[in-house]
């Protein structure tokens, strides 16, 4: 991963919180690539919550419901173009946003064990 090193101190920061949060080791954050069984593609096809998740938010809800977690190492290229639309108030704000959601998805509707209907 290509990033500034506060960048990548707050990615490593926001990954141990998330870990300990969820009981399963996470390092990446902030990819969007997931693969899921069947099992749980039928869990988000019954319970998704309605409206945006980021992807950390979902990796939470499954790992909270007894999914197993693999990360595999890919390698990210830098951006091609462009900036980030994220500033320092709005990366705070995100990481607020999802802390709450993990911590709600831990302790909320979500800590009760699902089973395929």
């Amino acid at each position: 991963v290509h990033a500034t090193g506060l960048r990548r101190l707050a990615m490593h920061a926001f990954g141990m919180v998330v870990s300990a949060a969820i009981g399963q080791r996470v390092r990446d954050t902030s990819s969007s690539f997931r693969a899921l069984n069947r099992r749980a593609v039928a869990f988000c096809a019954a319970e998704y919550p309605h409206g945006f998740l980021e992807t950390i938010e979902v990796t939470a809800l499954l790992a909270h419901q007894g999914f197993r977690l693999v990360e595999v190492p890919v390698t990210m290229r830098p951006r091609g173009a462009g900036r980030s639309s994220l500033g320092v108030l709005r990366s705070l704000a995100y990481a607020a946003k999802v802390l709450l959601a993990v911590l709600v998805s831990r302790f909320g509707r979500a800590s009760a064990s699902w089973e395929p209907r």
